[in-house]
């Protein structure tokens, strides 16, 4: 499964574009959630049993960021949610 995206301006009408993110070799990318800060998109998402994080400056164009949020052996993970409080990222 990959992570597509489109954009609307009235909720009506949709643009695609392109796929944002894509799984490697034999995984399978999850649900997720996404927030903005400083002016950039980042995403959330579940891989396997991990967390894995992607951010965008254009919103069409994502990298990983390497950042490891959450690790360990899970017998179900999936769906993570972020949210803003108090201008931080949790």
């Amino acid at each position: 499964m990959h992570w597509g995206h489109c954009v609307t301006e009235d909720f009506i009408t949709y643009e695609e574009k392109p796929v944002a993110i894509s799984p490697e070799e034999g995984a399978s990318l999850g649900g997720g959630s996404s927030i903005v800060k400083d002016g950039k998109l980042y995403l959330f998402y579940s891989c396997g049993k991990e967390v894995r994080s992607a951010v965008s400056e254009d919103g069409v164009s994502f990298a990983d960021t390497g950042y490891e949020a959450v690790k360990g052996e899970y017998d179900t993970f999936a769906d993570p949610h972020v949210i803003k409080a108090y201008g931080s990222i949790i």
